[in-house]
């Protein structure tokens, strides 16, 4: 017996294609957003409240590696160096994070990289390089 097929009805149809325009939309708002913040943030502003109006409005999830870099607190776009500040922190005896903070209304978010905290990203670990052999000192 062959593979079962699964047949969708002209609403889903209809709507997986919405979707998949939608997400390409959105990549291209964000795109866009990241190429004119420098010059003109207002627009890159504009740009990223209309892609997340998109995403509402069809029911999709903003991909995480664009959610990371939109404010938390005001909406706006977040570039390294034009409106925020990306530092490295540790919480003693928990976890290591990334600190996020909008210099356009100084909220800071805190993304947990390493540590207790990410148990769920244990992949991250088997990319790094293994430890080199240690050289002895020669006395």
């Amino acid at each position: 017996m062959g593979k079962s097929r699964r047949y969708y009805s002209k609403r889903q149809k209809r709507q997986k294609i919405m979707q998949q325009a939608a997400l390409e939309r959105i990549d291209y708002f964000f795109n866009q957003a990241n190429i004119i913040i420098s010059n003109n943030p207002t627009l890159a502003h504009r740009y990223i409240e209309h892609a997340r109006r998109l995403a509402m409005a069809t029911k999709i999830n903003i991909p995480p590696k664009y959610r990371h870099q939109i404010c938390h607190h005001c909406k706006h776009w977040l570039k390294a160096g034009v409106n925020a500040r990306y530092r490295l922190g540790q919480m003693k005896n928990y976890a290591s994070y990334l600190a996020v903070t909008c210099l356009d209304c100084g909220h800071t978010t805190r993304y947990p990289y390493k540590g207790p905290a990410c148990q769920h990203l244990k992949w991250i670990s088997s990319l790094q390089p293994k430890n080199p052999e240690k050289k002895q000192n020669r006395n």
